[in-house]
């Protein structure tokens, strides 16, 4: 039977018959060198990846009929987080969208006969409206994240009253009675903690601080991040905290001693979302991850010297050396290839990076390059779960 000549079989035909590596290969050459895009790019099999996810959306709302669902948006809500709080212009995401959808759509024209080309333009409504949704939802997520404000009266003056304690200023009459109110002695050391569950909203932060404070703890919530000071353990496990958080106390400090601790622990926290990990956390777990995070401009530049420089098949194979503890035996069955294969493409990163995989400082550099590539990775694989 021969299948009805409709607009929407036209463009399902097409997809279908398209090679989506070299669609997503051109996607990604569309937008990836655009310079507002470098402060937040991740590495490109990262990105490609993210890519063919995005394109599997739009060949399954052609095919099947299903659109983006809300779980889906929401990879794209958290990548206007992620947008926000590095500094990056609210455009510069959806602007790679419209360039991706109109190379995607100018590839599909190229491949189509001439009698299917008119049948074919239904299809640019909907991929036109999976950037729309896209845009939509990356936008008003990123207002979110970006808007001051929209903190109750309570919160707004529990932040006021932990700002003062933190630089260790005069408390007004307001101040004293909220930290009676809660039950913190002000001039006594505390244990500050910060917290952070990512991707969920705002109101769960403000709920979950004000739970804090009902249980004698000063906790603040700002942005996706819950910071406080307490005079004893903070009772996580009758919280029923959502899985996803991560968080990390500190040690009794006085009151000189609690902003650059607050600080460090907010660093740890973040560092340990980028990673993907969950629940307590120690910082002397992430020393080197907290290193790299303090210094992005040499943690870019030694991306780019060593991942910035592989092919696929040498970054692969530079993953498993690493996870294998540059343990070479181990390497080769996990690839797998024969030895003197491994031998060889470990001949080849060398030359192509100028380091020596056999010194200390060599290894070094790799293991941190690899430590940088895998943080940006899992950032973005995190957001197609």
């Amino acid at each position: 039977m021969v299948e009805p000549r409709s607009e929407s079989n036209v463009f399902r035909r097409v997809l279908e018959q398209t090679n989506l590596d070299e669609m997503v290969d051109g996607v990604f050459a569309s937008f990836a060198d655009q310079s507002e895009f470098a402060s937040m790019r991740p590495p490109d099999e990262v990105l490609k990846g993210w890519v063919r996810w995005n394109i599997s959306l739009v060949v399954r709302w052609s095919v099947e009929g299903v659109p983006p669902t809300e779980a889906e948006l929401d990879a794209f809500r958290e990548l206007a987080r992620i947008t926000a709080s590095n500094g990056t212009p609210i455009d510069t995401v959806p602007a790679n969208y419209r360039r991706g959808a109109r190379f995607a759509w100018n590839s599909l024209l190229n491949s189509t006969q001439d009698a299917d080309r008119e049948a074919l333009l239904a299809g640019a409504d909907l991929l036109f409206e999976f950037v729309d949704q896209v845009s939509r939802a990356f936008t008003a997520a990123y207002d979110e994240a970006t808007r001051a404000g929209g903190y109750s009266a309570q919160e707004r003056a529990a932040q006021a009253l932990f700002d003062r304690v933190v630089a260790s200023q005069e408390l007004d009459l307001d101040d004293e009675r909220l930290a009676k109110r809660i039950g913190i002695e002000v001039s006594a050391p505390t244990r500050p903690f910060v917290l952070a569950s990512p991707g969920l909203p705002v109101s769960y932060y403000t709920g979950l601080a004000q739970r804090l404070r009902d249980l004698g703890v000063l906790a603040v919530a700002r942005g996706r991040m819950i910071s406080g000071v307490a005079q004893c353990r903070v009772p996580w496990s009758d919280l029923a905290t959502d899985a996803s958080t991560v968080f990390a106390e500190g040690d009794l400090v006085t009151a000189a001693q609690l902003a650059r601790s607050l600080e460090d622990l907010r660093l740890l926290v973040e560092v340990a979302a980028r990673r993907g990990d969950r629940g307590e956390v120690d910082a002397d777990d992430y020393l080197l991850d907290i290193l790299l995070h303090r210094s992005p401009e040499v943690a870019a530049r030694l991306h780019a010297r060593v991942y910035g420089r592989l092919d696929s098949e040498m970054a692969r194979t530079l993953d498993a050396l690493i996870s294998n503890d540059f343990d070479r035996t181990r390497t080769a069955l996990a690839l797998p290839v024969h030895r003197n294969t491994l031998t060889n493409r470990l001949s080849r990163i060398a030359t192509v990076t100028g380091i020596d995989l056999e010194s200390p400082q060599g290894s070094t550099l790799l293991w941190l390059a690899w430590r940088q590539h895998s943080a940006v990775a899992n950032t973005l694989s995190r957001l197609t779960e």
